[in-house]
């Protein structure tokens, strides 16, 4: 693995870091122990190993939508905490799936944390830096020109689905999954049609779906938060510990497994 220093930092978000690739159509995600809340401000933290525990859930997450035909940007893991994705322009929008009400939601509304909503919210966050962001409809996402009223359809339409196949996922280990968070980038790429040359735009699932984008409790302690949720209150790995132990990725630790 390159250092930091011998290369080309592209970009920063939130959990990691873009950098220059020596291959075509690839750019390298390196994933950092910086720790961020769920609201996505960054904390004067870090958590040490949750980049490992991090590229492991999002690789296993990533490759299984790849296999269901959904248009993400991984492409492949390079090294324990470091992937291999496809260039693309992000869309200044999230898209943050409820489930039950947790956080900040749950705090701005007034109602108790652990109530299930009876069917999935999809909130809307435009994002004025890195670490900072705004709750915007949908009609301001297509007035200033954030993303087309067919790509806000789109992305809410994979939204729902990705958060019934993650859910699934984490249910078959007795995790709940409370809350997700999506971002989305547009990939470019240039077709010879003989006579010019045409851009066409490919909407994809960009970013890290990891214990840091998925709030997680567990089914078999009452519900109480694992993974993120869990590491920032108790300040140390055991949180994302637990939940990759349970999950079977981390390799050479008991009843794991690398894939």
């Amino acid at each position: 693995m390159k250092t930091e220093k011998s290369r080309l930092k592209l970009a920063s978000r939130n959990g990691s870091n873009l950098y220059q690739s020596t291959h075509p159509n690839q750019v390298v995600m390196a994933f950092t122990d910086k720790a961020t809340a769920f609201e996505g401000n960054m904390l004067a933290k870090t958590i040490a190993g949750k980049a490992v525990i991090n590229s492991l859930i999002s690789q296993r997450l990533m490759s299984l939508l790849n296999s269901m035909g959904f248009a993400t940007h991984f492409q492949k893991r390079l090294n324990m905490q470091e992937h291999a994705v496809t260039p693309c322009d992000p869309i200044p929008i999230s898209l943050v799936v409820h489930n039950y009400a947790a956080g900040e939601f749950a705090a701005g509304l007034g109602v108790e944390t652990g109530i299930a909503l009876p069917e999935p919210i999809v909130e809307f966050r435009h994002h004025l830096s890195a670490d900072s962001f705004t709750i915007v409809p949908e009609q301001l996402i297509t007035a200033f020109d954030w993303a087309d009223p067919e790509e806000v359809e789109d992305m809410l339409a994979i939204a729902n689905r990705v958060n019934d196949i993650v859910s699934g996922y984490f249910h078959a280990f007795h995790f709940t999954l409370a809350e997700l968070h999506l971002h989305f980038g547009r990939h470019q790429t240039f077709i010879d049609d003989g006579e010019f040359e045409v851009e066409e735009s490919e909407l994809m699932l960009i970013d890290q779906l990891s214990a840091d984008t998925c709030r997680l409790w567990d089914q078999l302690d009452n519900n109480s938060p694992i993974g993120k949720e869990a590491a920032l209150v108790a300040g140390n790995l055991d949180g994302y510990q637990q939940l990759v132990d349970r999950l079977g990725l981390m390799p050479g630790r008991t009843g794991g497994q690398n894939s």
